[in-house]
């Protein structure tokens, strides 16, 4: 009970230096300390639940802008962002799918933060036992950054993965209907690396 006070007295210093009319995210708030003040502790956690995802989305919405404009003869979908924090299970994921226009090439580029399945990643990374079992994934390394580019011989798919963020952000580019690597590396190459690092790594 006294770390859900703790929270209660900081949204409500929040609240007295803030200008609540119009912000959703703040009223949300306001509602969650006047449920608590009145001894409605489940409609508080669940103002205040609500309060959190609004705040996740706006979060959201501007980790997607890290993600590249199509390159030169190709076109994008729109982005997509994720939040699993919601659910328990902890995690962000922003995508977005690109195309040829002139055929079914297809790249999409995917990256998750603060997620589980990361970690197994990682092991892989810093164990190469791991990988002799699979001699369709070798390791690479792009701007400073170790990685792991995944082909199987005569497919017409890659999957480029990196690690960022001190082992805290994937980043995965998989590519299909592709002659070579050259599509994945060109949208790795539009990545801005440390911006991903500062948007998702804070």
């Amino acid at each position: 009970m006294k770390f859900v006070h703790s929270i209660v007295v900081s949204f409500v210093f929040l609240l007295q230096g803030s200008a609540v009319a119009g912000d959703s995210v703040l009223e949300q708030i306001e509602a969650g300390v006047k449920a608590y003040k009145a001894g409605e502790y489940k409609q508080a956690i669940t103002e205040l639940n609500f309060a959190i995802a609004e705040i996740q989305s706006r979060i959201d919405e501007v980790a997607k802008q890290v993600l590249p404009d199509p390159l030169p003869g190709w076109k994008a979908e729109e982005a997509e962002a994720q939040s699993m924090a919601m659910m328990g299970m902890g995690g962000t994921t922003i995508s977005r799918s690109y195309y040829r226009e002139d055929g079914e090439a297809r790249v999409e580029i995917q990256i998750v933060a603060d997620s589980p399945m990361i970690q197994m990643f990682a092991m892989m990374m810093t164990n190469p036992m791991m990988m002799q079992g699979d001699p369709s994934t070798k390791v690479f390394r792009h701007n400073g950054k170790r990685g792991l580019m995944k082909h199987e011989k005569n497919s017409r798919e890659w999957e480029a993965t990196l690690l960022l963020g001190n082992g805290r952000i994937m980043v995965q580019v998989n590519g299909s209907n592709l002659a070579d690597d050259s599509a994945v590396m060109a949208y790795l190459d539009a990545l801005d690396l440390k911006k991903i690092e500062n948007s998702l790594g804070q």
